[in-house]
């Protein structure tokens, strides 16, 4: 499925393309010619939707506008929102509220697009630079652990294999709307504490607390049949794994 992916430099597009692929970047969507795709993936986001939500509209509105009749469109957005709509978390409310506005606009332009909701993502080494990772494994390298929340906060967290599988299994299933890529299955912040001693790392401060969460998202199509026990070793393992090729090991 030929695909234009809008979003070039980003873990996403970089672990989908195949072949015959092609990634643009969000500010050069007025130069390209959408025809010739069967599939046009979005997972580029103008940064001016947490404060000019203006400007955001107008990139959305462009890129629907441009779109080729027929293609499969997949749309990505965070499934964070799930969690903000749940407890109506007021810290978030602005963010939340850009978000579904933009999706809620988007998806009115066209409704036949897929809404993929997909969670944290455990990128690899070359893209763990910036937000949750990036944050975690610059203070690794400075032999700390920091984290504004407590232990016992959970996140959802995807591998790379299983968001392309869920994406493949979507596009291969069809269906208009909402799709969640999530594990579905609540990983500890303490696991984070844990795992950098069993990479030969040993760091000397520790710091979680703050708020807490503990949400439970709806899992993938693809990951149903897998029990919550493999979903969180497959979870730590690709974490050791991230661990262990972005930070030297102290031990040799």
């Amino acid at each position: 499925m030929k695909t234009l992916f809008i979003g070039s430099n980003n873990v996403l597009a970089s672990a989908l393309m195949q072949a015959g692929d092609k990634a643009v970047a969000h500010d050069a969507i007025a130069l390209i010619d959408f025809n010739g795709f069967e599939r046009v993936f979005i997972s580029a986001f103008n940064p001016a939707y947490k404060t000019h939500i203006e400007t955001a509209f107008a990139f959305e509105k462009q890129i629907a506008s441009k779109l080729p009749d027929g293609a499969l469109i997949q749309y990505v957005s965070t499934a964070r929102i799930d969690y903000f709509e749940a407890i109506g978390d007021t810290k978030y409310a602005a963010y939340a509220t850009n978000k579904k506005a933009i999706e809620e606009l988007f998806m009115a332009a066209r409704p036949d697009a897929q809404l993929l909701r997909i969670s944290n993502v455990i990128p690899d080494a070359a893209f763990a630079t910036k937000g949750f990772f990036g944050a975690y494994l610059n203070n690794l390298r400075a032999g700390r652990i920091v984290f504004d929340q407590p232990p016992s906060s959970t996140r959802d967290f995807m591998t790379l294999p299983w968001l392309c599988e869920g994406v493949a299994d979507c596009a291969r299933q069809g269906g208009a709307g909402v799709h969640h890529l999530c594990a579905g299955v609540q990983f500890p912040i303490s696991e984070f504490i844990d795992l950098p001693s069993q990479c030969g790392l040993s760091p000397t401060q520790i710091t979680a607390e703050g708020h807490g969460e503990q949400f439970e998202y709806p899992p993938a199509r693809s990951l149903r049949g897998m029990s919550d026990i493999q979903k969180r070793n497959i979870i730590a393992e690709a974490i050791k794994s991230l661990i262990v090729s972005s930070i030297p090991n102290e031990k040799g």
